[in-house]
C-alpha cells in the first residue's frame, strides 16, 4: 500500500508540475486551474504513505534523512495549496511544485538505502531537533520563493516592461514583507534546532562541538548567511536585491546540506 501511495503521489506531483510549466509556456490559465487538483491528489496520497512510513519508523526506533525530505515535500505542497486557495496565487506553483517533486524523488528513490541514523542516536532530544529544524526549512521555502519573485518583479519594473510571467506577481513591498517575516521565523527555528543539536551532542559525545562533518559545516554556513541578512535588515534597514540574493545563497546551502549531505 505504501509503495502504491508513493507512486500516486509521484504522479500527482509530476503532473501538477507539468501543468504549471505548460501553462506558463502556453500562456493558458486553464492549465494552472488543474495544477492544484493534481497537486492535491498527490498530497493526499503522499500524506497516507508518510503516515505509514512514520508508523514503521516508530516501531523500528530508527530514522533516516529520507523522512525529513519527505516531510519537506509535504510542506512545500501544503504552502502552494494554501497560497492558491487563500490568495489565488497561481505563480507559487512555478516554485513550490518543482521543489516538492525534487524533494520527493530524493526521499523515495534517489538517496541510498544505507543513509540511516543509528538507533542509538534516536533520542527524544534529537527528534525534537529534527522536527524544529524541518519546520525552519519549511519557512525558508517561502523566503526563497519570494526572494526570486522580488528579483523578477524589480527587474521588470526597472526595464519598464511586463514581467515574463503572464500571471501577476505580488508587489515588491509584499514580496519584501513575506521574505522578511518568513526569514525571521525560519532563522529562529534553525537557531533553536542548532541549540538542541549542541545539547544532544553534549549528552551523547560529551562535547558541544557539532561541527564534525561537512554537513554540519553547511548548516552553519547557511545559518551565518541568514543571520547576517537579518542583522543588516534590523540594524541598517537593509533590503532589496542584496537581501534577496543572500537569502537565495543561504537557501542553496540548506538544500545542499539536505540533498547532498548524505553523499559528502
Amino acid at each position: 500500500m505504501e509503495i502504491f501511495l508513493q507512486r500516486l503521489a509521484l504522479g500527482g506531483y509530476a503532473f501538477s508540475t507539468l501543468l504549471a510549466f505548460g501553462s506558463l509556456l502556453a500562456r493558458r490559465k486553464g492549465f494552472f486551474a488543474l495544477a492544484p487538483i493534481a497537486a492535491g491528489a498527490g498530497f493526499v496520497a503522499h500524506l497516507g504513505a508518510f503516515t505509514i512510513t512514520f508508523q514503521h519508523l516508530q516501531a523500528a526506533q530508527g530514522s533516516a534523512i529520507r523522512n525529513v525530505l519527505s516531510a519537506l515535500a509535504l510542506m512545500a505542497v501544503a504552502i502552494y495549496l494554501y497560497g492558491y486557495m487563500r490568495y489565488r496565487l497561481h505563480v507559487l506553483g512555478i516554485f513550490m511544485l518543482p521543489l516538492a517533486l525534487l524533494l520527493f524523488l530524493f526521499s523515495g528513490w534517489l538517496l541510498p538505502e544505507s543513509v540511516v541514523v543509528a538507533p542509538a542516536y534516536n533520542q527524544p532530544l534529537l527528534r525534537l531537533h529534527i522536527a524544529v529544524s524541518t519546520l525552519g526549512v519549511g519557512a525558508l521555502f517561502l523566503t526563497f520563493t519570494f526572494s526570486v519573485m522580488y528579483l523578477v518583479q524589480e527587474k521588470a519594473l526597472k526595464q519598464k516592461r511586463p514581467v515574463s510571467f503572464f500571471l501577476p506577481l505580488p508587489s515588491l513591498s509584499a514580496c519584501d514583507r513575506v521574505l522578511y517575516v518568513s526569514l525571521m521565523i525560519g532563522f529562529g527555528l534553525l537557531t533553536i534546532g542548532l541549540a538542541l543539536a549542541a545539547v544532544w551532542s553534549a549528552n551523547m559525545r560529551g562535547t558541544f562541538d557539532i561541527w564534525q562533518s561537512q554537513r554540519e559545516i553547511l548548516a552553519l554556513v547557511s545559518w551565518v548567511i541568514f543571520g547576517v541578512v537579518l542583522y543588516a535588515r534590523l540594524v541598517t534597514g537593509w533590503r532589496g536585491r542584496k537581501m534577496a540574493f543572500l537569502t537565495i545563497a543561504g537557501f542553496a546551502a540548506v538544500m545542499l546540506r539536505l540533498i547532498g549531505g548524505p553523499f559528502l
